[in-house]
């Protein structure tokens, strides 16, 4: 409990730690115990491994999240991956859906901005504002370079 703050690079993962436990718990608890595992109580030692487990899995993540939360590198390569797959034939995606396809990664923080802004200065991706003809709010677009784009 006392790991939330360490914890928060992990993104939307976080909140699922005590539901795989529970899981990691309950693989083990039928390892032991084969089709006998529903009508016996878990032991408190089998309980004890799969936190073992979920520990190794915490560190691991947060070693592939940059241990601090700040790989901004990172960050702007995960969403160059996700610009490209959702993106259309001409290599344009609304802001909002990549938002939207980043949640669970990005939280609501606003940790992403950052690192649009890095695709953005590297010469990655630019943004465009489109009005729409019926009115309305305009939407941002992220278009990737085109030059970026022959060289995939």
């Amino acid at each position: 409990e006392g790991r939330s703050e360490e914890l928060t690079v992990l993104g939307d993962w976080k909140k699922r730690i005590m539901e795989n436990m529970t899981r990691i718990t309950g693989v083990l608890h039928v390892m032991e115990n084969g089709t006998a595992a529903p009508v016996i109580p878990v032991p408190r030692s089998t309980v004890e491994r799969s936190i073992c487990i979920m520990n190794y899995y915490i560190a691991h993540g947060l070693f592939a999240a940059g241990r601090d939360g700040n790989d901004q590198t990172h960050d702007a390569a995960y969403l160059l991956n996700r610009i490209m797959e959702i993106s259309d034939d001409r290599g344009i995606v609304k802001k909002r859906d990549l938002k939207q396809k980043c949640r669970s990664y990005f939280g609501k923080d606003g940790r992403g901005e950052n690192s649009l802004k890095m695709l953005q200065d590297r010469g990655y991706i630019r943004t465009n504002v489109r009005i729409s003809e019926g009115g309305g709010r305009p939407s941002i677009e992220l278009e990737l370079n085109p030059e970026f784009l022959s060289t995939i």
